[in-house]
């Protein structure tokens, strides 16, 4: 009796492996224009881990990510690996926001004090309440400030904030010190189109990294253009 042969056909990838499959693809592209084929492909291996650390960052498990496109997707892995920004954690320096089908990468307070540290310099952000003192001037020496916290902690709503304070320092040493007024940041909330979104939910850490956009906006810290602050999609 002949021997019988039987084949199957491979079985189809999921839908979200398939997805995977083109976002990781556009990625590695991306990568190899931006860095050259061997560091492109060296930072193209941290996709996976960049991807499962962007899901588990997301209250859904990162289902909404699959509704977004994979070029909003691979582009907010790309600006997540090249930058070492990441979200999740205690202490995210960026969230992941699906929207209108894109993924928006944005970066807040931490992630922009952290983008500083990367150039060198160091950045503390105090938020100002009624009752604080808050001084700062300038001499032969160079800047000083003094600051005493004297709110209680119940205080602290966006509400009742006078002022942000930004410190900046270089290798420690004191580079200038900031007073963004609650009048200079209801301006910023005012054209900002997230007004219904992370203001809402995050006010005060919106004040903060609307003072450190100030900082950055006056070329005391020489932050570089290619990161945007507010978000990545496709374009970005």
């Amino acid at each position: 009796m002949a021997d019988i042969t039987v084949t199957t056909s491979p079985k189809p990838p999921s839908p979200a492996a398939a997805f995977l499959r083109v976002a990781e693809g556009m990625a590695i592209r991306t990568l190899a224009q931006m860095l050259g084929d061997e560091q492109g492909r060296q930072k193209a291996a941290q996709f996976g881990a960049a991807f499962s650390a962007a899901a588990a960052s997301q209250r859904d498990g990162g289902k909404a990510m699959y509704a977004c496109s994979p070029e909003s997707v691979a582009q907010a892995m790309v600006t997540t690996i090249l930058s070492g920004i990441t979200p999740g954690g205690p202490m995210p320096g960026c969230y992941l926001l699906p929207k209108g089908g894109h993924l928006q990468w944005w970066l807040n307070h931490r992630g922009m004090i952290r983008l500083a540290d990367l150039v060198g310099f160091q950045i503390q952000v105090g938020p100002v309440f009624p009752g604080d003192v808050c001084e700062s001037w300038d001499d032969e020496a160079g800047p000083h400030f003094r600051f005493q916290s004297a709110h209680p902690p119940e205080a602290e709503t966006y509400a009742a904030l006078e002022a942000v304070l930004v410190i900046v320092r270089r290798g420690g040493v004191l580079v200038d010190v900031l007073r963004v007024s609650k009048l200079q940041i209801e301006d910023r909330r005012k054209a900002s189109d997230n007004q219904g979104g992370p203001w809402t939910r995050w006010p005060l850490e919106m004040a903060y990294k609307s003072a450190i956009k100030y900082v950055f906006a006056r070329g005391v810290v020489p932050v570089g253009g290619d990161i945007r602050s507010e978000e990545h999609t496709s374009e970005l």
